[in-house]
C-alpha cells in the first residue's frame, strides 16, 4: 500500500472532488491525509481521512465573500503576502516535508503551491488535478472564450499567447519566486509552463467535453468528471422534500460555494418568479445573497446547500455560476442548464457546454427578470435531448473516481519504481 497526502485549495468546486479521489484510495487501503481550509474538515473526517486545516475558517470565508477575488485579478491577490494562495504554504510545505521519508505521492489542485514546492524539494511524485480545459491550454489549445483567436492563423495565436505571458509573468511571478526563493528553489520563468506543466496533471473531466490525448507526452491524462456524492445519494432534508412535492419542478439557482456578492442575480429571479408561475430554488450559504422577500415567497425554497445528485433530478433547469463541476451535476440529471458566468474557467465552460447543445449561455450584464425568463426557455427548448440522455446515462453509471484513482496508484508506482533504482 502507498501513501498520499492530498492539498487542495479553493472553493467546493475544488476541494470537493478531491476529496472524493482521496476516499476512494482509502477504500482500497491506502492510507491518506488531506490538507485543506477548515471547512471542508468535517467532511474528510467523516470518510476516515486524516485531515489537517492549512486556513481558517475565517480568513478562508472573508476570501472567498470578496469580489476582489473572482475578478481578473484574483490570482495576483492570492499570492500576495496575506492572500489565500499565499497563506497555507508553509502549513503545507511543513507538513508534506515531515513526511517525505515516507515517499508519499502528492496529489494536489495547481494552486497549492506548498505541495508543489515540497515536491520538488524532497523528490517526491507529484499530480495536479485539472478541473478546466484552461488549466491544459497552450498553442493550439486556446480556451473557447477565445474564439476569434482560436479561428486566427497560427503565427497570430503564437505572437498574442506570448504578449499574454509577458503580462502575467509581470503580474505573477514576483510574488512565486519570492515564496520559491525562501524554500531554495530555482525561480521560474514562465507562469503559464510551471503552473500548468512542471508536473504531470490529471484532467477530471470526460474526452467528449476536452480530449487531452495530445497532452500525453507532457504527463497529462484523463479521468472523468468527479462527483461528491454518487447519483440519487440520499434523502433529502424534509422541508425541501416538501417543497418538491407541492408543485411542479421548480428551477434550482446557486452561483458556487464561495461566492457572496451576487444579490442582484437573486433578486432577478425572485422578479421572475413574481411574475410567472415557476417555483425556484435558491441555494447560498450567504444570506448576504438573498433579497429578504426570498425567505417568505410561497414559491421560493431556500437552502443554504444541496446535495444536487438527489435534488437536481427532480427539478426543470439549473441556473449557475458555470463552475465545471455544478455543470457535470445537471447533465448527469439530464437537465438544461443556464449559465451566467463570473470568472475564471466559467466563460471557457458556458461556451463549451453551449456548443455542444447542453446548455445556454447568459451574460451577467444581461441578467434581468426578463433575461433569464428568456434563457431559461430557450435552454428547455433546444437543448439537445438525445445527448443528455445518453450523456446522463453514462455519468450516472459511474463517475471519474476510479480511474483517478487509478492514475494516482500508477504515479505512485512509478516513484517506487525509480525509489528501487536509486538503491540497487
Amino acid at each position: 500500500m502507498s501513501d498520499f497526502i492530498f492539498a487542495a485549495l479553493g472553493t467546493g468546486g475544488d476541494v470537493w472532488p478531491a476529496l472524493r479521489i482521496a476516499r476512494e484510495l482509502h477504500r482500497r487501503g491506502h492510507g491518506v491525509s488531506v490538507l485543506a481550509p477548515e471547512p471542508f474538515a468535517a467532511r474528510a473526517r467523516a470518510d476516515g481521512l486524516n485531515f489537517e486545516s492549512v486556513d481558517t475558517r475565517a480568513a478562508w470565508l472573508a476570501d472567498v465573500e470578496s469580489p476582489a477575488y473572482w475578478g481578473p485579478d484574483g490570482t495576483r491577490l492570492g499570492l500576495a503576502p496575506g492572500g489565500y494562495l499565499r497563506r497555507p504554504v508553509e502549513a503545507t510545505f511543513d507538513f508534506i516535508a515531515s513526511r517525505a521519508a515516507r515517499s508519499p505521492t502528492v496529489v494536489c489542485t495547481r494552486n497549492a503551491y506548498g505541495a508543489r514546492f515540497a515536491a520538488e524539494c524532497r523528490g517526491l511524485a507529484c499530480l495536479c488535478l485539472g478541473y478546466s480545459s484552461t488549466q491544459f491550454f497552450k498553442l493550439g489549445r486556446l480556451p473557447y472564450r477565445h474564439a476569434v483567436l482560436r479561428r486566427s492563423p497560427r503565427w497570430l495565436q503564437a505572437g498574442l499567447l506570448a504578449w499574454g505571458d509577458r503580462s502575467a509573468d509581470a503580474m505573477l511571478l514576483p510574488d512565486l519566486n519570492a515564496m520559491r526563493q525562501r524554500h531554495a528553489l530555482p525561480a521560474v520563468r514562465r507562469f503559464r509552463d510551471w503552473s500548468f506543466f512542471r508536473h504531470p496533471g490529471m484532467a477530471l473531466y470526460p474526452a467528449w467535453y476536452d480530449d487531452v490525448q495530445e497532452l500525453a507526452p507532457l504527463g497529462i491524462r484523463q479521468a472523468g468528471f468527479v462527483f461528491a456524492h454518487d447519483a440519487d445519494d440520499g434523502p433529502l432534508p424534509a422541508a425541501l422534500q416538501g417543497f418538491l412535492d407541492a408543485g411542479p419542478p421548480p428551477m434550482v439557482l446557486t452561483f458556487g460555494t464561495g461566492v457572496g456578492h451576487v444579490v442582484a442575480r437573486f433578486a432577478a429571479a425572485l422578479e421572475l418568479v413574481r411574475r410567472t408561475a415557476w417555483r425556484a430554488i435558491f441555494v447560498s450559504r450567504f444570506e448576504a445573497n438573498l433579497p429578504p422577500e426570498a425567505h417568505s415567497h410561497p414559491r421560493i425554497h431556500v437552502v443554504a446547500e444541496a446535495d444536487f445528485a438527489a435534488l437536481l433530478p427532480r427539478c426543470a433547469v439549473l441556473v449557475h455560476h458555470g463552475g465545471i463541476g455544478t455543470a457535470a451535476q445537471a447533465v448527469r440529471a439530464q437537465i438544461p442548464q443556464v449559465i451566467v458566468p463570473i470568472g475564471y474557467d466559467q466563460p471557457d465552460n458556458g461556451r463549451r457546454l453551449q456548443a455542444l447543445r447542453l446548455a445556454r449561455l447568459l451574460s451577467g450584464r444581461r441578467f434581468d427578470a426578463a433575461g433569464l425568463e428568456a434563457a431559461v426557455a430557450d435552454a428547455i427548448a433546444h437543448t439537445d435531448r438525445a445527448r443528455l440522455r445518453q450523456l446522463g446515462d453514462d455519468l450516472r453509471a459511474g463517475d471519474g473516481s476510479r480511474r483517478a484513482a487509478d492514475v494516482c496508484e500508477e504515479v505512485a508506482a512509478q516513484q517506487v519504481g525509480a525509489v528501487r533504482q536509486t538503491h540497487e
